[in-house]
């Protein structure tokens, strides 16, 4: 899953949060132990609000301090609107690729569309890459 580096900055009452990958992120924290909660919040909010109008979404940069995992879900889709670009294709070709309509390849890139992950796993086969999982001890 993925993680964006956050700073905490003290702000008075709190500290204020916010991501050198995404300069759109802004959050606060009540402590110090709450701002990896509230960055990755924030940065899901701002992934979502690129993805939805197809703009770049940087990949994560290293950091002293690192947002609590991403949604399982939204990391998957970024991972897919990176291999997209990678492979230099787009959403209408990717649809021509898969032999979908068009709207059914959008919601593979809608932030809360729950996607099945049969649907993930064809479109990165579609692009020539390969869906994996792995389990970690917590």
């Amino acid at each position: 899953m993925l993680q964006y580096p956050f700073v905490a900055t003290p702000d008075g009452d709190g500290f204020l949060i916010t991501c050198p990958d995404l300069p759109e992120v802004t959050s606060d924290a009540d402590t110090l132990d709450d701002a990896p909660a509230r960055a990755a919040d924030a940065i899901e909010e701002a992934i979502a609000g690129r993805m939805a109008s197809f703009e770049d979404i940087p990949r994560p940069s290293a950091g002293a301090d690192m947002c609590d995992p991403l949604d399982p879900y939204l990391s998957i889709k970024v991972s897919l609107f990176w291999t997209l670009h990678d492979r230099q294709e787009t959403r209408a070709g990717l649809a021509r690729l898969l032999g979908w309509h068009r709207n059914s390849v959008d919601r593979l890139f809608t932030p809360r569309h729950a996607t099945k992950l049969d649907q993930f796993s064809a479109a990165f086969s579609a692009l020539g890459a390969r869906l994996d999982f792995e389990v970690r001890p917590g």
